[in-house]
């Protein structure tokens, strides 16, 4: 935990202070800044070193109902076993009970499309389209998403296959999908533009014979062995002297793991994700890092601290790749350079919009009534009002250790 906080630390670079709205806020120099990368590294390692946790042997066993407290686990959020300690489990949220017919509520679906549970729900949780899109592109077959039908069991990330749950994957909690076959989610071609089939969804808290009666709730895994493993590479690739040979091995440990897979009764090893060769410069390793993470440990309570503590030119490509991503799906197929560029769209025609929320498309760089952001120092500011959250008002009225007239960058008053 102190390696995660000391490179929170070290990623605090002047962008995060504000000139006039915060108050007494700490201004770190280069060389506290490289300390605290320093101090990352050294209790990362302590941890590497002590050998008391050690990644599972499949990827897959990590989610399934099984899993609690194994030896990748650092730290899990505890579930009893009772049906009414279980109403809140995180895959409760996902799946909801079997029973024919469920309670008219949304609060059980978050994770899931939105007629899994044979109700109207809203399937809030949903992987960005440039996540999916860019980990298929990496560690798939081919170059593009064009391949995926032909390719999606065929020597790729055995990851993807248990983190998403996309394109003609059926709905397996009660084995139906909208359609009344497979499903139609995104990058089908004739995925729909509404909440239903315009996203992936997230795999890895589902569970087919889940009830809120059953004992076998697993825990939330909220810090784990592979979580560290990135972390000291990320140390590793910034500490005094830039190891990049050593971070990369780390990362080589997490990858080596993900290419194994369970097939015929036998644990084997493909050949996605391949090894990454110790010639990356420290700028392509810290990227690649980055990314890797989201892979990973999508979906595990990481993503706000990741896409925030690396500053505006990390939160820059987030926003583009995101940009990309959600006009290339709205695209249709006719344009072909799409394709070649890795993309995918809809069968050619027009785009319906009917089920389409304006504004909803995040399009880089509108602000909150839809208006386009224009200029590099407007935009940068908008990056850089995105690092933070406000303080509530209401906070700020009972805590009496923030001033009232202190706040995050670009937030006013």
């Amino acid at each position: 935990m102190l390696a995660k906080v000391y490179v929170q630390m070290a990623c605090l670079t002047d962008e995060y202070f504000t000139e006039d709205e915060g108050i007494n806020d700490p201004q770190y120099t280069d060389d506290e800044r490289q300390s605290f990368w320093d101090l990352a590294y050294k209790n990362a390692k302590e941890v590497y070193e002590s050998h008391k946790y050690s990644l599972v042997p499949l990827f897959a066993d990590l989610w399934n109902q099984n899993s609690r407290n194994t030896d990748e686990s650092i730290f899990e959020l505890q579930y009893g076993n009772s049906g009414s300690v279980l109403q809140w489990c995180t895959n409760r949220t996902l799946s909801g009970p079997t029973s024919p017919n469920p309670p008219a509520t949304a609060n059980w679906y978050n994770y899931a499309p939105q007629t899994v549970g044979q109700i109207n729900n809203w399937g809030r949780l949903v992987v960005s389209k440039a996540t999916f899109a860019e980990h298929w592109i990496k560690y798939g077959t081919g170059e593009h998403l064009k391949q995926i039908v032909s390719n999606r069991t065929a020597d790729i990330d055995p990851r993807i296959n248990v983190t998403y749950l996309y394109l003609n994957d059926a709905y397996p909690e009660i084995g139906k999908s909208p359609s009344g076959g497979n499903s139609a989610i995104w990058p089908s071609t004739t995925f729909t533009m509404n909440h239903n089939g315009a996203w992936c969804f997230i795999k890895k808290y589902w569970y087919d014979d889940y009830t809120k009666s059953n004992t076998n709730c697993p825990n939330v895994i909220i810090y784990r062995y592979a979580d560290l493993l990135l972390l000291l590479a990320e140390a590793a690739n910034e500490h005094t002297g830039n190891n990049q040979g050593e971070a990369t091995g780390y990362v080589n440990e997490v990858l080596e793991r993900a290419r194994r897979y369970r097939a015929n009764g036998m644990t084997v090893s493909g050949t996605q994700p391949e090894d990454w060769p110790s010639t990356l410069s420290q700028d392509e390793l810290r990227w690649a890092i980055m990314d890797e993470r989201k892979y990973e440990l999508l979906g595990e309570e990481q993503e706000l601290f990741d896409a925030r503590r690396r500053g505006t030119e990390y939160m820059r490509r987030l926003v583009e790749l995101n940009d990309k991503w959600v006009r290339i799906s709205r695209m249709g197929t006719g344009d072909k350079s799409i394709y070649s560029e890795g993309g995918w769209g809809r069968t050619p025609g027009a785009i319906s919009t009917s089920n389409w929320v304006a504004g909803s498309e995040l399009f880089y760089f509108n602000d909150v009534n839809g208006a386009e952001i224009k200029g590099t120092d407007e935009q940068n500011k908008f990056l850089r009002q995105l690092l933070f959250f406000p303080f509530p008002l209401t906070e700020r009225n009972i805590n009496t250790a923030i001033p009232l007239n202190d706040q995050n960058y670009g937030w006013g008053k």
